[in-house]
């Protein structure tokens, strides 16, 4: 995708653009009228009403939830200057092309460096596509794009740069774009300062990269409002959202794995001790990209229960958005033990250990399919909402009446 590792490796990268093309098919198929009929969540309501009321750099370094996210931010400046109706359709657009990437970029020639079969990181991808790491409106609405730039961005970090110099230099320029758009994209900065120390000609880009998001951890990024909490609480909810959230519902779906009771720590920990047993008999060069896997998982973990305000929240509180990151890369870590398991077996084994994976992940579709469910009635109340902020925007600001917004359960945008 992004440089060659070698000449007979650059070109059009064709099983990455068909792995992205059959990613994109499971988005839009999994939850089709979130595209049919667009809808918005009412975060994305309130930033393209500011969009459409301010201009300049207040786009660009809003900071919205606490953060600036400035690819998200870039694409409401532009969805908020289109006609009424076209918004919600560019978001969409938007957030599943995005989606779609971060979910199919294994698959891209730079990551043989982790597994050489273009194939095999090609179903990894289409599973992973297919397990239940998220909701409709992660893949469909705007609100939620700083989550998949962050995958993008942590998973870039697996890998050495290119090697030629204009493909190094649009690689750092997009890296640090990601960086700047989401505080998720803080988990690869453990990643970055590795690579820069085993990888002394590579140490510039690295560090570059690592002083770009230290910056912007220091200036676009809010301090946490609830201040210091008690580390018991801390650690007793960072168990639980690795055990439930992360390890149970990455393997047996958001919608079953509370059926599992007090047993999911028992499972969490024999799957834990299984993962660390495979990445531990990798080769070396699997072994360093499976550790940086675990380091994203722990980390991205780490980042959702710090910048939670209520810790004693019900575990189902816990919104997909704040496990998606750790769920596609510990299935990645998952695929990456297995591969090198099955290549050992026999060609039988090889075959029934694959449709067991697929049956697997389509098995997970059906059970967690009601996250993914919206109705034509959410883009209904989207494209009145959009209505009537248009028709306050022709009135003079001293004559404008508030136009609020309330969030029910779903997260619907709805005027009142």
């Amino acid at each position: 995708m992004i440089g060659g590792r070698r000449a007979g490796e650059r070109g059009i990268d064709r099983t990455w653009i068909a792995t992205f093309l059959l990613v994109a098919f499971v988005v839009v198929a999994r939850a089709p009228l979130a595209f049919a009929f667009p809808i918005l969540e009412a975060d994305d309501g309130v930033r393209l009403l500011y969009c459409a009321e301010h201009s300049g750099l207040d786009l660009w370094t809003w900071r919205h939830m606490g953060y600036v996210s400035l690819l998200t931010n870039a694409i409401t400046a532009l969805a908020a200057g289109a006609p009424a109706g076209l918004p919600p359709i560019l978001y969409a657009a938007c957030a599943g092309a995005v989606a779609a990437l971060a979910l199919s970029l294994f698959a891209a020639r730079r990551f043989r460096i982790v597994v050489r079969d273009d194939r095999v990181r090609a179903g990894l991808c289409l599973m992973v596509a297919l397990a239940p790491h998220g909701y409709a409106r992660l893949v469909a609405a705007a609100m939620w794009m700083h989550v998949n730039f962050a995958l993008i961005a942590a998973l870039l970090a697996l890998t050495p740069p290119a090697k030629g110099r204009r493909a190094r230099v649009g690689e750092f320029a997009l890296v640090a774009l990601l960086t700047v758009s989401s505080p998720w994209a803080l988990v690869a900065v453990p990643l970055r300062l590795a690579q820069a120390w085993s990888r002394p000609r590579d140490r510039a880009f690295h560090l570059g990269l690592v002083a770009i998001a230290a910056a912007y951890a220091l200036i676009a990024v809010a301090g946490d409002p609830a201040g210091v909490r008690d580390p018991l609480q801390l650690a007793s909810a960072y168990a639980r959202l690795l055990a439930r959230r992360v390890v149970a519902e990455a393997l047996v779906g958001g919608i079953a794995w509370p059926s599992l009771g007090a047993a999911v720590w028992p499972f969490a920990l024999l799957v834990v001790a299984w993962a660390a047993h495979g990445v531990a008999r990798l080769p070396a060069r699997r072994r360093r990209a499976g550790l940086g896997l675990v380091a994203i998982v722990l980390g991205a973990s780490a980042l959702a229960v710090l910048g939670r305000e209520h810790m004693g929240m019900p575990d189902q509180w816990w919104g997909n958005r704040y496990t998606f990151v750790q769920r596609v890369c510990f299935h990645l870590l998952l695929g990456v033990v297995l591969t090198h398991r099955v290549a050992a077996l026999g060609p039988a084994a090889r075959r029934n250990l694959v449709a067991l994976g697929v049956g697997h992940a389509f098995a997970l579709a059906v059970v967690s399919g009601e996250l993914y469910r919206t109705s034509r009635r959410d883009g209904e109340k989207v494209f009145a909402f959009l209505v009537a902020a248009e028709q306050r925007l022709q009135d003079p600001p001293h004559e404008r009446a508030p136009l609020r917004l309330r969030r029910p359960g779903e997260w619907n945008l709805e005027l009142r």
